[in-house]
């Protein structure tokens, strides 16, 4: 059961497509064809089984000893999932450029900088450097998933406010929700102003 729990980290690895189709619904191109983001999440998924199930194939990671830890090599399937990540990653920073098309484009270096700083992790962990292989790659992946996300929503590739508007306009609670200036962005019906 270990290496089965052991496998589910690449869930969280394969799951910026979450971060495509965001950013995709959130471009609101008309021409985009919502076929591809269905192929690209059925890919992804058949990646994820193809994970969990590696004990069954060793397609993704060879063990010469399934007892002792960190003693495998890394099969074909590792190579093409590695691909398919930068095959998404590129989509993503693509859609970020498009929708960022009549603004500064200097904040999605930021997007940029956070896929090859990974990119070089990745590496260095697949190649056993020591100071990167000693880590947890895991949660070090999911460090920068976060970070990702955190900077999407910072610089208003998927929406943080999404749903505020629709929250703000029932019930019967005094809120509000001031931007860093104190000026309101939201509030409720029965929100009282405090002098």
């Amino acid at each position: 059961i270990s290496l089965f729990l052991w496998y589910l980290y690449y869930i969280p690895l394969l799951i910026n497509i979450y971060f495509l189709y965001e950013i995709l619904r959130y471009s609101n191109n008309s021409r985009l064809k919502t076929s591809f983001n269905y192929y690209v999440l059925a890919l992804t998924i058949i990646l994820i089984m193809i994970v969990i199930t590696n004990s069954h194939h060793f397609l993704v990671f060879k063990f010469k000893d399934i007892n002792i830890q960190n003693d495998y090599t890394y099969g074909f399937m590792y190579k093409v999932i590695v691909i398919w990540i930068i095959f998404v990653g590129s989509l993503i920073l693509y859609h970020a450029f498009r929708i960022y098309k009549n603004r500064n484009k200097i904040p999605l270096l930021f997007i940029f900088l956070i896929f090859l700083l990974y990119f070089v992790y990745n590496r260095g962990y697949v190649y056993r450097l020591p100071f990167l292989f000693t880590g947890d790659f895991p949660i070090t992946t999911i460090i920068f998933m976060v970070y990702l996300l955190e900077i999407c929503i910072r610089i208003n590739l998927i929406p943080g406010k999404y749903y505020y508007t629709g929250v703000f306009k029932m019930g019967n609670l005094d809120l509000s929700i001031i931007d860093d200036k104190n000026n309101i962005i939201f509030n409720t019906p029965n929100f009282t102003v405090l002098n």
